[in-house]
């Protein structure tokens, strides 16, 4: 590397590759980026604005679209759920757009807003690789001791308690 007053430049084997302005004043202590400069992996992360997520997620549906959106909205910054979204959005690939839609409609229809990535993933999966159903029945007995659910009917009156 040499370092002058107003440039860096980096050398590998004698040779310049790169060269970059020296952030001096009040510019001092920011950072500069080349775009040439990053790996695919970096350049992916920067690509990936709310508005290519949402169109994405719309590609493939509305119930995957709504997942994103809340996921997007909800939290303060748009990107606090960005890896949670691209691995969302990864599984239309592992498995099938239909698939994920489906999946995610599920999700809505349970009631969960902003899915972990595992979740719609043991969703898909299940789908695909159904289990036997070997499930025994529960077969409730009639207890004294417990109220049920015609007990919540009526409000509780704590005036007739205290007397």
């Amino acid at each position: 590397m040499r370092i002058s007053q107003n440039l860096i430049e980096v050398f590998h084997d004698l040779e310049r590759v790169a060269t970059h302005p020296r952030a001096v004043g009040r510019y001092k202590g920011r950072y500069y980026t080349n775009l040439d400069h990053l790996p695919p992996a970096h350049l992916a992360m920067l690509e990936a604005t709310p508005a290519n997520l949402l169109e994405a997620a719309t590609e493939i549906g509305p119930a995957t679209r709504s997942i994103v959106e809340n996921l997007i909205n909800g939290p303060v910054h748009p990107l606090t759920h960005l890896r949670r979204v691209q691995g969302i959005l990864r599984l239309a690939k592992r498995y099938s757009p239909p698939a994920l839609e489906n999946a995610c409609a599920k999700v809505l229809s349970i009631g969960i807003a902003n899915p972990r990535l595992r979740d719609i993933e043991d969703i898909i999966s299940a789908k695909l690789n159904p289990k036997p159903a070997d499930i025994i029945p529960i077969r409730q007995k009639p207890n004294e001791f417990l109220r049920g659910q015609q007990s919540w009917a009526q409000p509780y009156n704590f005036e007739e308690e205290r007397n």
